[in-house]
């Protein structure tokens, strides 16, 4: 059964894909960024409150000095036929501390960047993650950072340049991923957001909003049995996944299957965290009972 869709309506953080009928279709969490994991050796999915400090391959620390005390093993002892003191050599200066590598300094740009972001100060922090970039051109990490920023300040098409070069640099990074397909998601492009939300299944098959994700997008295209095996593997990755029992309720009312699609809006609203989430369900629910 097809449906015609209205444009996504964005709504308390929430995508909302309204039919003509006025009925909400499905909801999604609005792109946000993911957390930059200290490393991506096991692919473990970041979080999405805020992104962290991390040191990349290429990061060291800056070198540091300590005032060095003055020998004195030089020192003269005093004769017993003078009655002078002994000399002494003056304290040796400290040495100058030697200027970090780049890619420190780079280090502690990416670093207040981080808490810049997380204090909702975008631009700043845009600034913070360049600087970096500008002393280390293969900081992954830091166009990750100016990408979600970016994002956050709807420079869309600059925030998918930073994660495709954070792609190129770190093809593991699967953040990037994620991130960009949600860019691409909300430029319309949903063939390569779908690409993106599979390459992030491919690198971590345990990731179950990588699955929420692309069955969204399934379901936007009416593809009600791709949607509903998308949605349900991110359900058995994550039986509390609220989102994905809406989705899953709605395509499954699509097909003409009350009961279960009854049974998967009721799950949201018992899981559902989220007040905007949990109305959306309700009002689906109500429109099939």
């Amino acid at each position: 059964m097809g449906v015609k869709m209205r444009k996504a309506m964005f709504c308390a953080g929430v995508i909302l894909i309204m039919s003509t009928a006025g009925m909400i279709l499905g909801c999604t969490p609005a792109a946000t960024p993911t957390t930059v994991p200290e490393s991506t050796a096991d692919n473990t999915p970041p979080s999405t409150s805020n992104i962290t400090s991390a040191s990349t391959s290429n990061a060291t620390d800056a070198a540091t000095s300590d005032t060095v005390a003055a020998s004195t093993s030089n020192t003269t002892p005093a004769s017993k036929t003078i009655v002078t003191p002994a000399y002494t050599p003056p304290a040796a200066s400290a040495p100058t501390p030697p200027t970090p590598p780049a890619s420190a300094i780079a280090q502690q740009y990416y670093k207040d960047g981080n808490t810049l972001y997380a204090q909702g100060k975008y631009a700043e922090a845009t600034a913070e993650f360049t600087k970096a970039i500008e002393l280390d051109s293969n900081y992954a990490f830091a166009y990750y950072g100016r990408g979600i920023s970016l994002n956050r300040q709807g420079k869309t098409d600059e925030a998918i340049a930073d994660f495709s070069k954070t792609i190129e640099l770190d093809p593991k990074l699967i953040s990037a991923y994620i991130n960009r397909g949600f860019s691409y998601k909300s430029r319309g492009l949903l063939d390569l957001a779908i690409a993106d939300f599979t390459k992030t299944i491919e690198l971590n098959p345990k990731y179950a909003p990588a699955y929420a994700d692309r069955g969204s997008i399934y379901s936007s295209r009416t593809q009600w049995d791709m949607a509903i095996a998308d949605f349900s593997k991110a359900i058995e990755l994550d039986p509390v996944y609220a989102y994905a029992y809406n989705y899953r309720g709605f395509a499954y009312s699509q097909k003409g299957q009350k009961e279960l699609a009854v049974a998967d809006l009721k799950m949201c609203i018992s899981l559902s965290k989220d007040p905007a989430l949990t109305q959306i369900a309700q009002r689906n629910l109500d429109s099939i009972q």
